[in-house]
């Protein structure tokens, strides 16, 4: 009986092996893009094990809010990239049509083309940065990419929510302020003490609220790397 069952199974094997090479069985290796899903708001993504939920593609919309969650898992990063000893994966997530773009967590980065940007808003900026949580200095940036530059057309706005969170960054002495952080509310940076500020404005601009710096010390007219 076991001899029976033996010679069946070699059999079926060499049916599938001999169907898979006449074309009869199309058996199809499963792709990275096979792996990723979309949410209904149209952000395209791929869950890594280590990672987490990784953005590859960002919906076709001229203004986006990249969300802290989707589709119930906690957004880890823009773009993927996975190098292994026989293969690679690096997934660049393309901007380049997003005019506005409203960042509200820490993440990493590995976006590279935001050539149409007008405007960057951080939603609790201190909330945004916690992942830095030995910086003593900061300066607020206006692009980003694989690596952090600048871009002057691009306009910044600080605004807050009525979200509870902690300031992890509690390191923080020094915070840099370009003269493309257009906006700034009251309550931004409310949660820190002991820190100056440093900015290449010579005054308060109009779209700075009252308060918006606590009882922290500014240093006007101050010269500001990259404008």
């Amino acid at each position: 009986m076991k001899i029976k069952k033996l010679i069946c199974l070699i059999m079926v094997i060499i049916t599938v092996l001999g169907c898979s090479g006449c074309g009869c069985v199309n058996i199809k290796p499963k792709t990275f893009e096979d792996k990723c899903k979309t949410s209904a708001d149209g952000f395209v993504y791929y869950v890594d094990r280590s990672i987490g939920l990784c953005i590859i593609e960002l919906p076709k919309t001229e203004e986006v809010v990249i969300p802290e969650y989707i589709d119930g898992i906690r957004v880890a990063q823009l773009g993927y990239e996975e190098i292994g000893i026989m293969y690679s994966e690096t997934h660049v997530v393309d901007g380049s049509h997003v005019k506005k773009l409203t960042i509200q967590h820490p993440m990493v980065y590995y976006i590279t083309k935001f050539c149409a940007l007008e405007t960057l808003v951080y939603v609790d900026y201190l909330y945004c940065i916690s992942n830095y949580e030995n910086i003593k200095s900061a300066q607020v940036l206006s692009h980003f990419g694989s690596s952090f530059y600048y871009d002057l057309n691009t306009k910044v706005e600080l605004i807050v929510s009525n979200r509870d969170y902690s300031v992890n960054c509690s390191q923080i002495e020094k915070i840099v302020l370009p003269k493309f952080v257009e906006v700034i509310e009251k309550g931004v940076f409310e949660k820190l003490t002991n820190v100056t500020f440093e900015t290449s404005y010579s005054e308060k601009p109009s779209g700075w609220e009252e308060g918006w710096k606590g009882n922290n010390p500014v240093i006007w007219n101050s010269k500001v790397f990259g404008e």
